[in-house]
């Protein structure tokens, strides 16, 4: 049998869970390794998004404790041997077995947003690209 993060870096996605009551957050080998995390565990949402580009965040910090929402969010993470990824942070529905923890996927969004927003990047300037 392949080991989950195995199956999950093939498919190209991560998990992550946080517990908006305690503020823990857990995350998958794989979407740890997509966050630029050392570990798969942090007590703060800080921790977890050390690597995501500033203007990203307020967002991404809705997403993980607000009202579950459906709308993906796409963020971008910047880490010193990779540099610059987009991640695609999708929400799931409650899991019934930890009904209070949000939950979503992070499947890498990579080239295919990079190649989809190139020429609105090129006509617009940098100051409209998000």
């Amino acid at each position: 049998m392949t080991p989950l993060p195995e199956l999950e870096r093939a498919a190209g996605f991560g998990q992550w869970w946080h517990d908006p009551l305690t503020g823990h957050s857990l995350l998958s080998p794989v979407a740890a390794e997509y966050m630029e995390m050392p570990s798969d565990s942090a007590d703060s949402l800080y921790a977890c998004f050390g690597h995501v580009v500033e203007d990203d965040i307020p967002e991404l910090i809705r997403l993980w404790t607000g009202a579950q929402t459906e709308r993906p969010l796409d963020i971008r993470v910047i880490g010193l041997a990779r540099g610059m990824r987009w991640l695609r942070v999708t929400p799931l529905p409650p899991d019934p077995a930890r009904p209070r923890w949000r939950r979503g996927l992070e499947p890498a969004v990579g080239w295919y947003r990079l190649c989809h927003d190139r020429p609105h990047f090129l006509r617009q300037g940098a100051a409209d690209y998000r």
